[in-house]
């Protein structure tokens, strides 16, 4: 009796373990600069932020996947905060503040959608140890691999080429992260899951606030 293949099956990636993603053609990590808003900088700083980031390409003897994602952030949760914040707030100049400013964020993303775009940098290793199973029917489609081979390659052949392009980046003036395995299980599930991934883990952590105003540190 023919099986219907499971999504999984129709997907390149394998497993994630630690930082690495394993998928049919090897093993990638994820680095994740930090966003700069190019335009704000004077032309000298974008002169020299160009000229680097040539510098870096220019050093690669290895390909590299550059990603940009963005993503539409759901505020909702936020103007409900505020809602709540202002109902429950008994001074009445705070309240009008609360209010004028709950106002202000929904005039603002009826007009327009806003987004969140992070940046990626995809360093990758190609492993041919990683075969398709034919040999049994309900096998087919499947890989089979070390695992413990393959990190422990990884970590000698893919490690060095991270931590170039770390490096690299770090010279541009932006920090720099590896994406840990939580970090990619979370991202890879949003990318194929957009709508449930919106709903339950909601952009920029708008369920982590605890308080509808941040107020800036004073300068010591």
């Amino acid at each position: 009796m023919p099986t219907t293949p499971s999504t999984q099956e129709h997907l390149d990636i394998i497993d994630i373990i630690d930082r690495y993603v394993i998928h049919k053609q090897g093993v990638s990590v994820l680095i994740q600069p930090s966003p700069v808003n190019f335009d704000l900088l004077s032309e000298r700083e974008q002169d020299a932020m160009i000229s680097t980031f040539a510098g870096l390409l220019n050093s690669l003897n290895f390909p590299i996947q550059v990603v940009i994602r963005t993503k539409r952030i759901d505020l909702s949760d936020y103007t409900k905060l505020l809602e709540n914040e202002e109902q429950s707030q008994q001074n009445q100049f705070l309240r009008d503040r609360i209010k004028s400013y709950t106002a202000y964020i929904r005039r603002l993303t009826s007009r327009q959608d806003i987004l969140d775009k992070k940046f990626y940098v995809i360093v990758s290793q190609v492993d041919t140890s990683i075969k398709p199973k034919k040999s049994l029917p309900f096998l087919k489609g499947k890989a089979t691999y070390d695992s413990k081979q393959i990190l422990n390659r990884s970590k000698i052949q893919l490690d060095p080429k991270v931590e170039q392009v770390q490096t690299q980046l770090g010279r541009l003036g932006v920090k720099v992260g590896v994406l840990s395995e939580p970090d990619l299980v979370e991202l890879y599930y949003n990318i194929y899951n957009p709508t449930t991934g919106q709903r339950e883990h909601v952009a920029l952590g708008v369920d982590e606030y605890t308080t509808p105003f941040v107020e800036p540190i004073p300068a010591s």
